[in-house]
């Protein structure tokens, strides 16, 4: 195998490949080249070349940004695989720990990943963790692309070119500092929202979307004292004593200590949501000693029955 049709002329090198794979991450040929006007430029002329070495189009221009074709996404796939085995291949051979990348949301890179870092850094001393802070559709997207090894995301958010094992279910809950909590005898669910004062996220993710329609539905009124970005902050808002909050169940450890009180409102049955570990079986083929943690990592990460 001598690839001969790739070594007979010039143009090929990894800097010009490396050029088309980063773009395939990113939005736009100016946020990979990090909008510096040189590099963008010099970018440019690399995709060109590329383009004259292989004959084909690999880029084309969508209002005033450059946008892969998807000859250029098929290139760019091609290219992450060769270079990734070199990456993982130096990294064996060179002493240093391969990074094994593992994709959440930030709950649950909180409240089921940290509360198992142990347990996963015990799974391969020649492994280093990087955590990826994202959303489920930016998951699928990063798998698909074969830029993170693992992520958990919700089953209705997997695509069919991915393959997955349920980790567990979440489920959401009222939790409210007990001294916040109106008399029982004068409380309704009703009453309960509307009294006691709540944090809430301002974020518009297809959860919280569906908790503001239900409770719409509900007829459901909410005393919002403080507006959160994330369900970390909401949750240290409710362990201050100040504020309670409808939070995902796997926070309820974090309040061992605190005087706070779940309260189980009927209408969230609803919004359980059932969580995946996902992999492209793809990048696993590639990565095979990745693909060797699979089940250790499944079974560290694992809350929910078989």
């Amino acid at each position: 195998m001598s690839f001969e049709s790739l070594f007979s002329r010039g143009g090929l090198s990894l800097e010009r490949l490396r050029v088309i794979a980063e773009l395939a991450g990113a939005k736009s040929l100016a946020a990979a080249a990090g909008y510096d006007a040189t590099r963008q430029s010099q970018f440019s002329r690399q995709i060109k070349e590329l383009e004259s070495f292989f004959e084909i189009e690999l880029v084309r221009r969508e209002g005033r940004a450059l946008r892969l074709t998807p000859a250029g996404f098929e290139l760019a796939a091609a290219v992450r695989q060769g270079l990734q085995s070199l990456e993982d291949f130096t990294s064996r051979h060179g002493g240093v720990a391969t990074e094994l990348g593992i994709a959440a949301g930030q709950a649950l890179i909180q409240w089921v990943l940290a509360r198992r870092l142990g347990k996963l850094l015990d799974l391969s001393k020649s492994f280093k963790l990087r955590f990826h802070n994202s959303r489920s559709v930016d998951i699928v997207r990063g798998l698909q692309g074969m830029d993170l090894d693992f992520g958990l995301v919700r089953r209705s958010a997997l695509s069919r070119d991915l393959r997955s094992r349920p980790l567990g279910r979440v489920a959401s809950a009222l939790f409210v500092p007990r001294q916040l909590l109106p008399p029982e005898r004068r409380t309704t669910e009703k009453t309960l929202l509307s009294s006691v004062p709540l944090a809430s996220l301002n974020e518009e993710g297809e959860y919280v979307r569906q908790l503001r329609s239900e409770m719409n539905h509900q007829g459901v009124v909410l005393d919002v004292r403080l507006e959160c970005s994330s369900y970390t902050e909401a949750a240290a808002a409710v362990a201050s004593g100040a504020l309670g909050a409808i939070l995902p169940d796997l926070v309820e450890p974090s309040f061992v200590g605190a005087d706070v009180v779940r309260v189980e409102l009927p209408w969230l049955r609803s919004l359980v949501r059932e969580i995946h570990l996902a992999w492209n079986p793809r990048l696993l083929k590639l990565r095979p000693d990745v693909g060797k943690l699979l089940g250790p990592v499944e079974d560290v990460l694992r809350w929910g029955e078989r």
